[in-house]
Formats: C-alpha cells, sequence, structure tokens
C-alpha cells in the first residue's frame, strides 16, 4: 500500500484550526468571509478521528480545505462546508482529474483518504 505523504500531525492542525477563528472578513486582502465557527468545529471532530492528518486551508468560500499528496504525486482536496456534504478533488501525476460530491461524515471521509493513499 502507498502511504500519502504526512506533513503535519493533529497537535498542529488543533492549533491551526484555533487561528482561523481570528479570521476576520477581508483576512485575504481582498472580500474574503471569517470561517463559521461550526464549519470549524466540524473540522476538528473530523480530523480528530484521522489517522492521517491533512494539510488544512480556510478558503474564501467559508470552508476548510483538506489537502493530501500521495507518493505517485497525486493531489487530493477535501473542502469541508458547514452542508452534510463536502466536495472531493483529486488531480492525478497523469493529469486526470475527479470532482464528486461525498458525505462529509467520518467513514466516507476516512475512506476516501484510505482510497488515495492506497493508489
Amino acid at each position: 500500500m502507498e502511504k500519502a505523504l504526512q506533513k503535519t500531525d493533529l497537535s498542529s492542525n488543533l492549533h491551526k484550526l484555533d487561528s482561523f477563528t481570528n479570521l476576520k472578513p477581508g483576512w485575504d486582502g481582498h472580500n474574503a468571509p471569517s470561517i463559521p465557527f461550526g464549519v470549524i468545529q466540524k473540522t476538528r471532530e473530523l480530523i480528530s478521528e484521522l489517522s492521517l492528518q491533512p494539510e488544512l486551508f480556510p478558503t474564501t468560500l467559508k470552508t476548510i480545505q483538506l489537502e493530501y499528496d500521495n507518493s505517485q504525486n497525486d493531489h487530493m482536496e477535501i473542502e469541508i462546508s458547514d452542508a452534510d456534504t463536502a466536495q472531493l478533488f483529486i488531480a492525478t501525476s497523469l493529469g486526470d482529474e475527479v470532482v464528486e460530491t461525498i458525505p462529509s461524515d467520518i467513514h466516507s471521509i476516512s475512506e476516501r483518504i484510505t482510497k488515495f493513499c492506497e493508489r
């Protein structure tokens, strides 16, 4: 099984999430809204259950993006919002792209991360 390249740990990610609560409107230098507390809390609960930690990024869409890279140089992003679904994007090293809407529960997200790591 190929492994994703883990660049961070849970403690670092929890600290990073805490910093997202301080993002004020316009945090990107333009008109980005703050990240809703519910999205931060949902992400906190999700990553606390993951064995492989993602890189975390706030987005200008009031979401938080979980990012992974694997040893095949593929890239995956999972965008967490306050909805019951998450947006999944995979770009492969061969130039293929996959975009899907998946359930945002821990089982579905963990399953997709495992599948991505096995590529």
